[in-house]
């Protein structure tokens, strides 16, 4: 424990003296071009040519007289190169739209074809837990809508049944999301404080008629609707490529404290639940450290036998897609091991 204790001493010493002042590092076996295939993201060609991938918002920043953004289409040639000794992108188009040469720009513009280009991430990764997922508070749970009965009676109803709620939270949509509280998230640092519960995805409903109580059908499901059964308006979240990684300004600690494949053990691209949300300035495109808590072993040659814990080893980087109140979804973008429930998340230091 006094290990640990040291060493997250350290990171925040070395991050309050060095933030916002890290060099990007180069891959010393970087290659002179990459020719964009479909299939490829931005982060995945960033990694080829640095060392750490989510930094290259600061290689476009070396481009402030570049007002127009570019998006990035397979067959592109992207090309690494210095200017006044700093790294810079730089761009030439297929031979299908132009030979121009053009510095990039970590922006996306919105065009006709945009469909064509390359993402930022994998977005089919993350789709489901932009509509179908979320981590709700105990506050919303508690002011959260509720199926008071089912048309006709019934017990349970599906799509195309009529069902009646209290206590809507009226929205610019009249779509409601209907869930039931699953999981308890519960903080690391105080084991008592309940943080969220995943919300588990019962189906949607379309608002007919504001009452009390109001009238709604179910349009999709993939359960039975219960009475009970609680509803939030659904909310149209940004685009994916909206996000620019990056990593935080202030100083974040966290830990992972959810998955959601039901597996044990953490790797590349599986979503996971951090301790970190609004009220920590979480917002969606920070980018976080993932450190593997160190073992504590017997000292079986000392005299008192002491218990020693090991450092904490970096074990991945995680990219935050989609924030709650006090938590937020997160993906696994580098994987270095194996990564577990209650692993610690900061601000990338090195």
């Amino acid at each position: 424990m006094v290990m640990r204790t040291l060493l997250t001493a350290l990171l925040i010493l070395l991050f309050t003296t060095s933030a916002g002042a890290q060099e990007v590092v180069i891959n010393p076996d970087h290659p002179d071009h990459h020719v964009v295939v479909k299939g490829d993201t931005l982060w995945h060609i960033a990694g080829k040519f640095l060392r750490d991938p989510w930094r290259w918002p600061q290689v476009w920043e070396h481009n402030p007289e570049i007002k127009n953004p570019h998006l990035i289409y397979p067959e592109d040639i992207i090309y690494l190169s210095y200017r006044d000794g700093k790294p810079v992108f730089s761009m030439q188009r297929a031979n299908n739209q132009s030979d121009q040469v053009v510095k990039l720009s970590p922006q996306i513009r919105t065009q006709a074809n945009y469909s064509k280009s390359i993402h930022v991430i994998p977005m089919d990764l993350i789709k489901p837990f932009l509509s179908k997922s979320y981590v709700v508070s105990d506050q919303e749970l508690g002011y959260s809508g509720y199926i008071l009965a089912n048309d006709g009676e019934r017990l349970i109803a599906g799509e195309g049944n009529l069902i009646y709620a209290r206590n809507l939270s009226l929205a610019d949509s009249n779509e409601y999301m209907i869930y039931r509280a699953g999981e308890a998230y519960y903080s690391p640092d105080d084991p008592e404080r309940v943080l969220g519960y995943q919300a588990t995805y019962v189906g949607v409903a379309k608002l007919l008629v504001t009452a009390d109580p109001s009238t709604l059908r179910v349009i999709e499901s993939n359960r039975e609707v219960l009475s009970g059964d609680n509803l939030l308006p659904i909310i149209p979240q940004a685009e994916l490529s909206e996000f620019s990684p990056r990593a935080p300004e202030e100083l974040m600690e966290g830990y992972i404290v959810g998955l959601l494949d039901g597996i044990e053990r953490i790797g590349q691209y599986q979503v996971v639940v951090l301790s970190l949300g609004e009220i920590d300035g979480v917002v969606p495109g920070h980018t976080l450290s993932i450190w593997r808590q160190g073992k504590t072993l017997v000292d079986q040659r000392s005299l008192d036998k002491d218990e020693v814990t090991l450092p904490d080893s970096l074990a991945g980087v995680a990219m935050v897609f989609r924030v709650f109140e006090n938590t937020s979804y997160a993906l696994i973008m580098n994987a270095y091991k194996e990564m577990y429930i209650n692993d610690k998340v900061m601000n990338d230091v090195f």
